[in-house]
This record gives structure tokens, sequence and C-alpha cells, in this order.
């Protein structure tokens, strides 16, 4: 029987990092795809440059996408040159709560966010292919993040945290290992 396969786009970021972890601890073979090259050991998978790859006679049906979700039209023929059925993507609830923010480059995002997920929607149901989007909010973990762990790094450099005004932006931040699992997780739902 042969191992299966799983396709990972973003692998470089920490949540990449995170799922090929995760997967590698469930016997699972990971083919990692980077705009930029990297060294083929870097958390022992197979790594190839994205704009360097054509599909060698494999089938990857699976494929997890952490990279920016409004980039996925841009990589759909490599997918579906390598036979995708199944993809689980990541976006953000910034789409929902930054869709109309005062700050122009906030609503930008939201903007690409939407785009991205509608693209993937409409592409995956126009090519019958499975799809998750799920949409963290606040991701950290690792210390890898760029805003939870700098509010710990500060809170330990200065003792304290301040905080401006009346701090009405609640949040409701996650883990990046959790939102690997939950990645992983819903593989095996079918």
């Amino acid at each position: 029987m042969s191992k299966e396969i799983i396709g990972l786009i973003g692998g470089t970021c920490f949540l990449g990092i995170a799922v090929a972890k995760l997967l590698k601890e469930k016997g699972v073979k990971v083919i990692a795809f980077s705009r930029r090259p990297i060294n083929s050991t870097v958390c022992d998978m197979e790594w190839r440059q994205l704009d360097h790859v054509a599909a060698k006679n494999e089938r990857v049906g699976t494929w997890i996408y952490v990279a920016p979700i409004w980039t996925i039209p841009d990589h759909q023929a490599l997918l579906t040159s390598y036979g995708v059925r199944r993809i689980i993507a990541i976006s953000s609830t910034s789409r929902f709560t930054k869709e109309h923010a005062s700050d122009p480059r906030e609503q930008l995002v939201a903007a690409k966010l939407i785009a991205g997920e509608r693209a993937l929607q409409h592409w995956a149901d126009t090519s019958h292919l499975e799809w998750v989007i799920f949409r963290p909010t606040l991701t950290y973990g690792y210390g890898l993040d760029k805003n939870i762990s700098e509010i710990v790094r500060a809170a330990y450099r200065f003792g304290c945290f301040p905080v401006v005004g009346s701090a009405h932006g609640l949040r409701q931040p996650i883990h990046v290992k959790d939102v690997a699992s939950a990645c992983v997780d819903v593989m095996s739902n079918s």
C-alpha cells in the first residue's frame, strides 16, 4: 500500500510548519510548495518551488492551502495537474470584521479575502471539488506570529501591557496548533 500524499502550499509560514509537523506525526507524506527555493530537509518534507513545478505523474488529491487565500487562482492549474479532489484553505474572520473598517488597508485585506474565498468556491463547485475554508482570528504560536507573541514580549519586558481607550476590540486568539489540527482532522472526514 502506498503512503498517502498531501500537498501543502504555504509551508514556510508558521501555520504551514505546524500542519507539516502534524502530518508527519500521522505518517503522511507531504509535498510542500514554496515561492522560493527551500532546503529539502526543512521539516523533513519534499519541497518544490512553485514557479518551477509540473506534476510528475503524481496524484495528490488532498491539498492544504495556508498561503493567502487570494492566491489560489494563481495555482489552480498546478493543483488540477496533480488531480486535486479536495482543498482545505485558510482565510480569516477579517473578511467580515474589516470589510467596513475605517482604515482603507484593512478594507483592502477584507476585499482580497472575500475575492479569494469566492474564487475558491466557484472553482471548486464548477470542478466538483470538496472544499473547506477555515476562518480563524488572531492566530498565534511558537513566538512566530506578529500579534500575541509581540504583546507577550512587551508585557514581559515592561511588566505590564497598556491598553489605550475602552478596549472594545475584543478578539479570540487561537493557537496555530489548533488551526493545524483542524486542517489535518478535516482530511479524514469525507
